[in-house]
């Protein structure tokens, strides 16, 4: 007797997993409409976890869930999120129909997980085309095992130090920032922040030439062939002159609009009026762009035939 070997992946379209056997893998909308087990044969997602002193959080609180898919022929969307209801991820197949059974597919963080990133395979699709009709669905207990699960640390892999164009060597490990001329460094805690201060110091050596700056920019010297030495703008009861910075502001206080309620409607009904003759104009105008052809037409023939051309009449 001859016997064929399933590679193990092909096994996993008659199980549950990459989810937990005990999963609930029916959708909210529809409970008899259930995530067949051949579509998601293999999955792994890498998810981060946090640094705190003196440890890790652990990996075992991390817990992510199928939650919602959106089928179309020929596009897949699958949603992950966090038990906490976070979203976590999703994965997107354009064209299905373009899929070989094994094919796998990107899986990109989103939101505060961007950082997320790992691969999900899909098998046959037979089942989900056959069974589960095209629509969007949820689902509250798809739970993934936690072998698809995988925990990452969040942290900066080199760094590299640019002048220019050129970049130095990514440097690894613990890596040092170091004052230097003029320059302070101050590590804060409560922020997980360094700030840098520019400060003054022996090694000070260029001077701030602010003053002779400020007199070397282009500054008013006439106005209306006055000259702006000492000009002065004053203003009377009716004009009030205010000053900020660099700039002068006139106001009026004694001029106010004109138009008021009763004359803002005035103007609003014989707007509606023109906008009425308009349109019988624009009616009248149609109407006569139809007779006048018409009409210039039946002239011509009767003068083409030799009879006596009769006299007609227009009526629009």
């Amino acid at each position: 007797m001859s016997t064929i070997f399933q590679g193990w992946q092909n096994q996993n379209r008659y199980r549950k997993y990459p989810f937990s056997e005990d999963a609930d893998l029916a959708t909210v909308e529809d409970p008899d409409i259930l995530l067949p087990d051949s579509l998601i044969i293999d999955l792994a997602v890498s998810v981060p976890v946090l640094v705190n002193e003196p440890g890790l959080v652990s990996s075992k609180s991390v817990t992510v869930l199928l939650t919602a898919m959106m089928y179309s022929e020929p596009r897949l969307v699958l949603f992950f999120s966090l038990e906490s209801g976070e979203q976590l991820a999703t994965a997107i197949v354009s064209d299905l129909s373009t899929h070989t059974p094994g094919a796998a597919y990107d899986v990109y963080g989103t939101g505060d997980y961007s950082d997320v990133r790992g691969t999900v395979v899909l098998g046959d699709l037979d089942e989900l085309r056959d069974k589960v009709p095209a629509g969007s669905y949820t689902f509250k207990g798809a739970v993934l095992e936690p072998s698809a699960v995988r925990p990452t640390l969040n942290g900066v892999r080199s760094v590299r130090i640019g002048t220019g164009t050129a970049l130095s060597d990514p440097l690894y490990g613990i890596v040092k920032l170091l004052e230097g001329s003029n320059v302070k460094l101050t590590y804060i805690k409560d922020e997980n922040a360094i700030r840098i201060d520019a400060v003054r110091s022996d090694g000070f050596v260029d001077e701030c030439r602010c003053e002779e700056a400020a007199q070397a920019a282009v500054q008013v010297k006439m106005i209306n062939g006055l000259s702006a030495t000492n000009l002065k703008i004053l203003g009377d009861d009716c004009v009030r002159v205010e000053t900020k910075g660099n700039t002068i502001t006139i106001r009026d206080k004694c001029s106010f609009p004109c138009c008021g309620c009763e004359e803002m409607e005035f103007i609003t009904t014989r707007l509606k009026f023109l906008e009425t003759a308009i349109q019988k104009v624009e009616s009248f105008a149609t109407t006569l762009g139809t007779v006048v052809p018409t009409s210039v037409n039946a002239m011509k023939l009767v003068s083409g035939t030799g009879g006596t051309m009769s006299t007609t009449q227009i009526r629009v």
